[in-house]
Protein backbone atom coordinates (compact mmCIF):
# COMPACT_ATOMS: atom_id res chain seq x y z
CA UNK A 1 0.00 0.00 0.00
CA UNK A 2 1.62 3.47 -1.18
CA UNK A 3 1.52 6.35 1.88
CA UNK A 4 -0.64 9.52 0.43
CA UNK A 5 1.64 12.61 1.20
CA UNK A 6 -0.55 16.26 1.28
CA UNK A 7 1.23 19.28 1.35
CA UNK A 8 -0.20 22.59 2.47
CA UNK A 9 0.97 25.68 2.32
CA UNK A 10 1.38 27.44 5.40
CA UNK A 11 1.02 31.47 5.24
CA UNK A 12 3.67 33.53 4.58
CA UNK A 13 5.73 35.30 7.44
CA UNK A 14 8.42 38.14 6.96
CA UNK A 15 10.91 35.42 6.58
CA UNK A 16 9.21 34.14 3.49
CA UNK A 17 10.57 37.62 1.48
CA UNK A 18 13.99 38.99 0.58
CA UNK A 19 14.67 42.47 -0.34
CA UNK A 20 13.57 43.51 -3.48
CA UNK A 21 16.25 45.15 -5.83
CA UNK A 22 17.31 48.75 -4.83
CA UNK A 23 16.42 48.01 -1.43
CA UNK A 24 18.50 46.40 1.38
CA UNK A 25 18.49 45.29 5.04
CA UNK A 26 20.95 46.48 7.88
CA UNK A 27 22.43 43.85 9.84
CA UNK A 28 19.99 42.23 12.15
CA UNK A 29 17.17 44.00 11.12
CA UNK A 30 14.10 42.71 9.02
CA UNK A 31 13.27 46.14 7.69
CA UNK A 32 13.86 46.50 4.17
CA UNK A 33 15.11 50.23 3.00
CA UNK A 34 15.16 51.87 -0.10
CA UNK A 35 18.73 52.58 -1.53
CA UNK A 36 19.63 55.71 -2.71
CA UNK A 37 19.45 56.22 -5.95
CA UNK A 38 22.58 57.16 -8.55
CA UNK A 39 20.09 59.38 -10.81
CA UNK A 40 18.64 62.59 -10.38
CA UNK A 41 15.12 63.07 -9.01
CA UNK A 42 14.08 63.98 -12.69
CA UNK A 43 16.13 61.11 -14.47
CA UNK A 44 14.22 58.69 -11.74
CA UNK A 45 11.29 59.75 -12.45
CA UNK A 46 11.56 59.34 -16.17
CA UNK A 47 12.79 55.43 -15.22
CA UNK A 48 9.81 55.00 -13.59
CA UNK A 49 7.01 56.27 -15.84
CA UNK A 50 8.37 54.68 -18.62
CA UNK A 51 8.49 50.85 -16.48
CA UNK A 52 5.18 51.56 -16.20
CA UNK A 53 3.67 52.47 -19.19
CA UNK A 54 5.79 49.28 -20.77
CA UNK A 55 3.76 47.06 -17.79
CA UNK A 56 0.41 48.89 -18.63
CA UNK A 57 1.02 48.40 -22.70
CA UNK A 58 1.50 44.61 -21.77
CA UNK A 59 0.01 43.87 -18.94
CA UNK A 60 -3.01 46.48 -18.43
CA UNK A 61 -1.16 46.82 -14.67
CA UNK A 62 1.73 47.88 -13.28
CA UNK A 63 3.51 46.79 -10.01
CA UNK A 64 4.78 48.97 -7.14
CA UNK A 65 7.43 47.69 -5.01
CA UNK A 66 6.95 47.55 -1.62
CA UNK A 67 10.73 46.71 -0.60
CA UNK A 68 9.90 42.94 -0.27
CA UNK A 69 9.62 39.75 -3.08
CA UNK A 70 9.40 36.14 -1.86
CA UNK A 71 11.84 34.12 -1.98
CA UNK A 72 11.99 32.08 -4.79
CA UNK A 73 10.86 28.83 -4.67
CA UNK A 74 8.63 29.75 -1.71
CA UNK A 75 5.65 28.10 -1.76
CA UNK A 76 3.51 30.33 1.27
CA UNK A 77 0.28 31.79 1.11
CA UNK A 78 0.37 35.48 1.74
CA UNK A 79 -3.36 35.79 2.58
CA UNK A 80 -3.72 36.01 6.63
CA UNK A 81 -0.64 36.36 6.79
CA UNK A 82 2.23 39.06 5.77
CA UNK A 83 1.70 39.76 2.15
CA UNK A 84 4.76 42.17 1.71
CA UNK A 85 4.95 41.18 -1.68
CA UNK A 86 4.13 43.98 -4.73
CA UNK A 87 1.25 46.16 -5.10
CA UNK A 88 -0.43 45.86 -8.21
CA UNK A 89 -2.23 49.03 -10.05
CA UNK A 90 -4.77 49.02 -12.68
CA UNK A 91 -3.55 51.30 -15.11
CA UNK A 92 -6.34 53.53 -16.39
CA UNK A 93 -5.28 56.90 -17.24
CA UNK A 94 -1.40 55.41 -17.97
CA UNK A 95 -2.64 54.05 -21.53
CA UNK A 96 -1.70 57.18 -23.48
CA UNK A 97 1.55 58.93 -21.54
CA UNK A 98 3.93 57.24 -23.69
CA UNK A 99 2.17 58.50 -26.97
CA UNK A 100 2.10 62.32 -24.91
CA UNK A 101 5.85 61.95 -24.31
CA UNK A 102 6.80 60.83 -27.38
CA UNK A 103 4.75 63.25 -29.29
CA UNK A 104 6.22 66.10 -27.06
CA UNK A 105 9.69 64.83 -27.71
CA UNK A 106 9.27 65.20 -31.51
CA UNK A 107 7.25 68.80 -31.36
CA UNK A 108 10.51 69.94 -29.26
CA UNK A 109 13.00 68.36 -31.46
CA UNK A 110 11.18 69.94 -34.91
CA UNK A 111 10.96 73.36 -32.97
CA UNK A 112 14.71 73.12 -32.14
CA UNK A 113 15.68 72.43 -35.78
CA UNK A 114 13.61 75.54 -36.88
CA UNK A 115 15.20 77.59 -34.37
CA UNK A 116 18.75 76.44 -35.08
CA UNK A 117 17.79 76.69 -38.44
CA UNK A 118 20.32 79.78 -39.44
CA UNK A 119 23.12 78.36 -37.42
CA UNK A 120 23.01 75.32 -39.08
CA UNK A 121 25.71 74.43 -41.76
CA UNK A 122 24.26 75.18 -45.25
CA UNK A 123 23.98 71.05 -46.50
CA UNK A 124 21.76 70.73 -44.02
CA UNK A 125 19.15 73.78 -44.38
CA UNK A 126 19.48 72.28 -48.05
CA UNK A 127 17.80 69.55 -46.67
CA UNK A 128 15.33 71.38 -44.94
Amino acid sequence: MDRIITRTPCTCTEYDYECDIGYFRKAGSMTCSKQQSKLSTEAQALVDTERKNNMCLHDGYFTESTGYRLIPGDLCTPAGGAALGPKLHHCSGWENHHIVGYCGLTAILIAGLFFFKDSMPDSINEAL
